[in-house]
């Protein structure tokens, strides 16, 4: 099984023309073709995150800008940060003496600090003080450009509803309108138009705010460096990484103590949708610790899967060719290997079974109950004519018959494999509830001989 966890040995043919491994292929069973995922469109279902599991919807996330408020992870591991509770003496007042006196038990207070399991880094390192609650937020950098920052956010969002009504008011005006059908001193279109445009509002002043525009002007004057960074030792261990100066960018901290806890990120559950029928391939529940699926059109559960059970060795003119054929679907499936006519290769000549192939359907829990003493595949055929024999109850090996006409670096073999599949959709009105059988085809591309092999 040299082929087992190599999935690019053997790819699929989708509707747009492109060759991908079974298991990166999505089924509509709206279409009845293979969809891959440039023929999909992905979609935000909801946002979460993936400690806490807390659920929060788009404004909530565009709000705390995509980050959960009470995780927090490590900033020079990024593993999640643990609450370490650590008990220290209260301060020596005259109410606290005279009451430790009577109890004769010394009064202990609580502190919280947030504490990494995986490295030892600690909130105390980065200078925070503990915290005498637990729920309580920790305490964040403060960002030096912060207001030209959110004045370009805000610049942008503007041109984005500018560009929003643009469209709409194109969308809902005719190309040509004359003077009777436009009435801008009834329903005040001009006006709203004229502010957008102006990038005003009712609130603004006419003249346009260069607050923005000014913090942007580009200065020729660059400060000197000083003269002590030729001479200083440096301690590496104590200069933060690449990778740690970007996962803060707003402050990019040099030294590894101006290091603050990140809250986490948070992180998408999509869906995914047919673009031609615009009907749903994948969706998941919407409760984020669930794992279940509410639609799965996954490729590899609906279509049987081919792979090749080993390299073959071409010594000769005449070599067999061994394919593994599996059915991860839950009903029994038909199925015939042909020679794909739209890929006639000259150089191969294929032998074919000749009969349908009766494949049973997949029973996970009679995988491990009939579990039997190992034996080599190919010592299942008995006869050289037999060319399937079964492997499991959901799994046949086939062997093929190949012969050489021309010896090539890259020889692939192609194979249309078509089955039955039971179309439970679409249905008209009437009709009888049983399922309609249809025969579906599906273009495979078998590589044979292993890249570094054929070099040689």
């Amino acid at each position: 099984m040299s082929t087992l966890y190599d999935v690019d040995v053997t790819k699929y043919r989708c509707t747009c023309g492109s060759w991908s491994s079974l298991c990166r292929l999505y089924f509509c069973k709206y279409c009845l073709v293979l969809r891959c995922t440039g023929c999909t469109t992905s979609e935000v279902d909801s946002l979460f995150c993936p400690s806490c599991l807390e659920n929060m919807t788009s404004s909530e996330a565009r709000t705390h800008k995509n980050r959960c408020n009470s995780c927090y992870e490590c900033p020079c591991c990024d593993q999640l940060l643990s609450l370490r509770v650590i008990q220290s003496p209260t301060s020596n007042s005259a109410d606290c003496v005279e009451s430790n006196a009577e109890a004769k038990e010394p009064s202990v207070e609580k502190l919280y600090r947030l504490y990494c399991q995986y490295c030892c880094w600690s909130s105390q390192q980065a200078g925070l003080p503990d915290q005498t609650i637990a729920t309580r937020a920790w305490p964040e950098a403060t960002i030096v450009n912060e207001k030209s920052l959110n004045k370009a956010a805000e610049h942008f969002s503007h041109l984005a509803a500018i560009e929003k009504f643009e469209a709409t008011r194109r969308s809902f005006f005719p190309k040509r309108f004359s003077l009777f059908q436009y009435h801008p001193e009834r329903f005040a279109y001009h006006n709203i138009f004229s502010k957008l445009q102006s990038g005003k509002t009712d609130n603004e002043s006419a003249e346009p705010d260069d607050s923005s525009k000014a913090a942007c002007v580009p200065s020729e004057d660059v400060e000197p460096l000083d003269e002590s960074i030729f001479s200083r030792q440096i301690n590496v261990a104590n200069l933060t990484t690449m990778s740690q100066r970007l996962k803060i960018p707003e402050m990019q901290p040099l030294y590894v103590n101006e290091l603050l806890p990140l809250r986490k990120s948070l992180v998408v559950r999509k869906s995914i949708r047919c673009r031609s029928c615009e009907h749903n391939v994948i969706r998941g529940e919407y409760v984020p610790s669930s794992v279940k699926f509410k639609i799965q059109f996954c490729a590899m559960l609906l279509i049987p899967e081919v792979r090749l059970l080993r390299r073959p060795v071409a010594d000769d003119d005449q070599f067999p060719v061994f394919l593994t054929v599996t059915n991860f679907g839950l009903t029994t499936m038909t199925i015939l290997l042909l020679p794909d006519a739209e890929y006639d290769d000259e150089s191969l000549s294929v032998v074919f079974p000749p009969q349908e192939i009766l494949i049973g359907k997949h029973d996970e829990p009679s995988i491990y109950t009939k579990r039997g003493q190992k034996v080599d595949p190919l010592s299942l055929f008995t006869d050289d004519s037999q060319f399937v024999v079964p492997m499991s109850d959901h799994k046949v090996l086939v062997r093929l018959k190949v012969t050489v006409r021309q010896r090539l670096p890259n020889a692939k073999l192609y194979v249309l494999v078509k089955h039955h599949c039971e179309n439970t959709l679409l249905k008209p009105v009437g009709e009888s509830k049983s399922p309609e059988m249809v025969w579906l085809d599906h273009h495979v591309k078998v590589t044979l001989f292993d890249e570094p092999t054929a070099a040689k």
